[in-house]
């Protein structure tokens, strides 16, 4: 399992390379942006196989300064390495191996890449060549034994069609033969105008119903309206003489203390 190194251990292994304690060296990442110490790259936007600017100081520049890190030589591999092999229990050889560099990447030929890492694995067909079948004297793949056999064979149809024709010996009865005439001949274009002017009577036909069902529709919302004006003329008319006569009805029958004050307030106006 992968371990992600924390901004803690970091601040260690960069003290010891410059012979700092750890306290007095504070983070400053992406705009002076201080992070705590349990956190790791990734955590604060650091992409794998990416890069990103640290700025550290040291607390303390008089009694802990901070000295350049030296650079590390750059490795030379060299063409030729001597290999120590085991060939026995006790015995040792020396193999002279060569470096071959390649100058192109090797070539993505199935497995898997890691999405993060962008780390490829590889499936093991792809490393290790195959392994070669034994040899059992018998040829296995060849030309005749994939070549399929060809043979002519006759195919006659399940019916047969003939026509019975007169003659000496054979007499063919035509009482219920039937006489056709050719019509006249229809050209493409005629036909085509035909079936066009056909269309054209079937939508003229089809819009005039659209028309008529529109119309009716609207006749019908016309006489519903009509009736639902007729309807609330009567219904305020009933409700405009219900309010007369209770009114009547109070002033000749006073019954509650609104009652008396609606007489009350007439004979005031008066």
């Amino acid at each position: 399992m992968l371990r992600l190194q924390t901004l803690c251990e970091s601040d260690d292994s960069f003290a010891n390379r410059t012979s700092l304690v750890a306290p007095w060296l504070p983070y400053y990442l992406f705009l002076e942006k201080s992070v705590d110490d349990d956190q790791t790259l990734m955590d604060i936007g650091v992409q794998p196989h990416g890069m990103v600017q640290i700025e550290m100081s040291s607390l303390d520049p008089e009694n802990y300064p901070m000295r350049p890190i030296k650079p590390q030589q750059e490795y030379n591999m060299p063409d030729v390495i001597t290999v120590r092999v085991q060939t026995d229990t006790d015995s040792y050889q020396d193999v002279v191996v060569e470096i071959e560099r390649v100058t192109r990447g090797k070539a993505f030929l199935g497995g898997y890449r890691h999405n993060v890492t962008k780390a490829e694995y590889h499936h093991a067909a792809v490393q290790t060549m195959p392994k070669k079948r034994p040899d059992k004297g018998v040829e296995m793949f060849s030309r005749d034994t994939q070549t399929v056999e060809l043979k002519n064979q006759d195919q006659q149809c399940s019916k047969n069609a003939s026509t019975q024709m007169i003659k000496i010996g054979c007499y063919v009865s035509n009482m219920a033969d039937k006489l056709i005439t050719p019509g006249t001949y229809i050209t493409a274009g005629e036909y085509h105008s035909k079936r066009l002017r056909a269309v054209i009577t079937l939508q003229s036909y089809v819009r005039r119903w659209l028309a008529r069902c529109f119309t009716d529709s609207l006749r019908q919302a016309k006489v519903q309206h009509l009736a639902w004006l007729e309807n609330e003329k009567r219904r305020k008319k009933e409700e405009k003489e219900q309010q007369i006569r209770d009114e009547y009805h109070r002033r000749m029958n006073p019954e509650s203390k609104a009652d008396f004050d609606l007489l009350y307030n007439a004979l005031k106006s008066e």
